[in-house]
């Protein structure tokens, strides 16, 4: 990142850490028909909630964000992760080690709905 943006960052940071999961995900904001699915590495576990944040406070909301871990990040899922699941959010896990797995699982799930992947490692 530019130095330059890093005010910004942290900024944008800091409001989206203080918004409650409860108003991220229960309001009264239009929900679009469709599904983000993202993946994180171990590396940025603990800083994926602020990439899930972003996109549930978006001006219209997913009808659903899965995040999909590998099966061996099972029992070390940040809480501040964990507490984040609701009716919109959910964390999945997956034996699948590539990069692909957040295309693959969520086509299964929700087949006759568009499908948003996204990256880990912005807000």
């Amino acid at each position: 990142m530019k130095f330059k943006l890093l005010p910004t960052s942290i900024y944008h940071t800091f409001k989206l850490k203080t918004k409650s999961v409860k108003k991220l995900t229960d309001d009264q904001r239009e929900t679009l028909p469709i599904i983000v699915s993202l993946t994180t590495i171990p590396f940025r576990l603990k800083k994926v909630e602020i990439t899930i944040r972003s996109i549930l406070a978006q001006s219209k909301k997913p009808k659903k964000v899965l995040l999909w871990l590998p099966d061996s990040l099972k029992n070390t899922t940040p809480k501040s992760l964990q507490n984040m699941e609701s009716s919109v959010f959910e964390i999945h896990y997956t034996h699948l080690t590539c990069p692909h797995k957040k295309l693959i699982h969520s086509i299964k799930l929700y087949p006759n709905l568009p499908i948003v992947t996204c990256d880990d490692d912005y807000i």
